[in-house]
């Protein structure tokens, strides 16, 4: 649908092409076509509105309804899946940027915050760190790699389908910790509750079930039986309704409270005052390996029901 809402102009394309210094060949003018479409569709105007740090919900509504919004690795996961729609994903490559990335098609680059075709000057891409890391058995330190860190995040929430929880929520009657976060940002906390699960800690936590009466009663009553509170704090936090009302009902009950930041995060007023006196921990500042020492060391003496 999205070729016939911005058919290519063939003539615009060869001249932006070449306004860039850029060409291609003919075998590819139909891959060519269809990324120009994409990237007329989604130009910031009438469809599309660039919004740094926006939830990937915004991406993914009805445009002619509302506009989409996303920052630029969110942009690019679209044009991907569009792109995807037609020919092989493979074609396409991934450069990071500084503090940005964009889509590499052979020799030319696609920046998909604006809808132009570029001539970057060569950078380090994504993938090819990706297949280094498999070929020599290297582990990445995503702390290293805030951009690619955010790409693999939002690449993932593209299809959450490819999420498997870690475990089952705790159901049992010893001590457990009830765990807060937005689902925006699964990636990074499934491995930190898996850590602490296998570590001999019982966790509750919300593995995805639709919001309804029943719902909202089994938050309730795991805060009230949980013996600690423990919310994982990033800029999605801000739009997740039911993430502010968990740590609001916390705070009230007075449960042990700690949190953990992901990413450098700018609370609201109102918010970053209830927790100003709060234990908390800059994951994002820290090396993984002192973070789950240090996570631990914490939760450790107020849950006494490890097993």
């Amino acid at each position: 649908e999205f070729e016939k809402m911005a058919p290519v102009d063939e003539k615009k394309m060869e001249r932006d092409l070449d306004n860039a210094g850029l060409s291609f060949m003919a075998m590819d003018k139909e891959k060519v076509n269809t990324l120009y479409s994409i990237m007329s569709f989604l130009r910031p105007g009438k469809y599309y509105k660039y919004i740094k740090t926006a939830s990937f919900g915004k991406l993914i509504r009805n445009p002619h309804e509302r506009k989409l919004e996303g920052d630029c690795n969110q942009i690019v996961t679209l044009y991907a899946y569009l792109y995807s729609t037609r020919f092989p994903l493979e074609d396409l490559k991934i450069k990071l940027l500084s503090e940005h990335v964009c889509l590499h098609f052979r020799n030319i680059d696609v920046e998909a915050t604006n809808g132009t075709f570029q001539k970057y000057k060569e950078n380090k891409d994504v993938l090819e760190i990706l297949n280094s890391a498999i070929r020599t058995g290297q582990q990445i330190e995503l702390s290293d790699n805030p951009d690619l860190e955010e790409l693999i995040t939002t690449s993932f929430m593209a299809d959450p389908s490819k999420f498997q929880l870690p475990f089952k929520a705790y159901k049992g009657d010893e001590p457990f910790l009830f765990v807060s976060y937005a689902h925006s940002d699964k990636l990074q906390v499934y491995p930190i509750m898996d850590y602490l699960n296998r570590s001999g800690f019982n966790i509750w936590y919300d593995e995805g079930i639709s919001a309804s009466e029943d719902w909202i009663k089994s938050i309730v009553e795991n805060i009230n039986r949980s013996m600690a509170f423990l919310v994982f704090i990033t800029p999605h936090i801000i739009d997740s309704e039911y993430v502010r009302k968990e740590m609001n009902y916390a705070l009230s009950r007075k449960k042990p409270f700690y949190s953990v930041y992901l990413k450098d995060t700018k609370l609201p007023d109102d918010l970053d005052f209830q927790i100003s006196g709060i234990q908390s921990m800059k994951k994002y500042t820290m090396p993984d390996s002192e973070f789950y020492d240090k996570i631990k060391e914490v939760l450790t003496p107020v849950l006494s029901g490890k097993k």
